[in-house]
């Protein structure tokens, strides 16, 4: 990427944007499958939110096997990225393919906060891409005019038509 000379950041201000990134890094990373406190947490969210919303019938056995399953599904996705789907799900953000009216399965659950994850890593790579944005090189008015003119007088002598059996003057250059 390329960026005005003005807009190109400084050494102080790529320390903050690597800082900042290193830190959503670690958010992203710290996951159920790298984390028992993660789990935990994952764990939590979930629980509530199968309290919040109907469901069918269920005994306690069928209960602990939802549960497997949520965690099942949320293992390598970070707790905030899964209680913020079932924010969005709460307030019925997710568009309407969904029937807000009940829990969302597994399946879903996991296609939605894996979306909320995305988000986070879509702006670590928008970030890298301003630490690594290299100066746009501007040129005046005036050697812009310089140049147009000397690939004119090049052009002018390219394109003159040759005489019957002469060489093109362009190929007579390259000869000489």
């Amino acid at each position: 990427m390329t960026l005005p000379v003005a807009m190109v950041l400084t050494e102080a201000q790529r320390t903050m944007v690597r800082s900042h990134i290193s830190a959503l890094s670690k958010l992203v990373e710290r996951t159920p499958s790298t984390s028992a406190d993660s789990e935990a947490e994952t764990l939590v969210i979930v629980t509530k939110m199968l309290l919040a919303l109907p469901a069918q019938r269920s005994t306690e056995a069928g209960n602990e096997a939802k549960g497997e399953a949520y965690l099942v599904a949320l293992d390598d996705i970070s707790p905030w990225a899964v209680q913020e789907a079932v924010h969005k799900w709460y307030r019925g953000e997710h568009g309407a393919d969904y029937d807000y009216r009940w829990s969302p399965v597994p399946a879903d659950l996991r296609k939605l906060a894996r979306s909320e994850e995305w988000r986070v890593r879509g702006r670590m790579t928008m970030l890298q891409r301003l630490i690594d944005a290299v100066p746009l090189l501007e040129f005046s008015d005036e050697h812009r005019r310089d140049m147009l003119n000397r690939v004119s007088e090049l052009l002018k002598g390219a394109l003159q038509p040759a005489a019957p059996g002469d060489v093109a003057p362009a190929m007579r250059e390259v000869d000489e």
